[in-house]
């Protein structure tokens, strides 16, 4: 058996300004972080109440991570990966790189990162 009376025991005692900073915080928005949960992790309201504070945090981050995903490839052009046209009028061959190199006829030419993207894509 232990000796419960040999562990140091420890108050944490707020201040009034910490007190403060909690009241003044906005209320949780349990709608929001159902709709999150239940549309980009597909769970279930009953399953929502089984997780403990970590898992919620660990799933609400991974949701944040989907939202930027979703955002970043609804923002980027993939016209001309998958074969988008050149106007009438730019039928020229020459190839206009600018000083920085990373951009030929108003294109950027993919680097290492790029392709990194792109394989995560896939």
């Amino acid at each position: 058996m232990h000796d419960w009376s040999q562990w140091a025991k420890k108050v944490h005692v707020t201040t009034q300004e910490e007190e403060e900073d909690y009241d003044s915080q906005p209320p949780v928005d349990w709608a929001n972080i159902f709709f999150k949960l239940a549309h980009y992790c597909h769970l279930k309201k009953h399953d929502v109440w089984q997780l403990t504070l970590p898992q919620l945090g660990y799933y609400l981050e991974q949701c944040n991570e989907h939202i930027q995903f979703t955002i970043k490839v609804s923002t980027m052009s993939l016209g001309g990966l998958f074969g988008g046209s050149v106007p009438a009028g730019d039928s020229t061959s020459e190839e206009e790189v600018t000083t920085d190199g990373k951009y030929v006829n108003g294109y950027k030419v993919a680097d290492a990162e790029d392709m990194n993207f792109l394989a995560q894509l896939l």
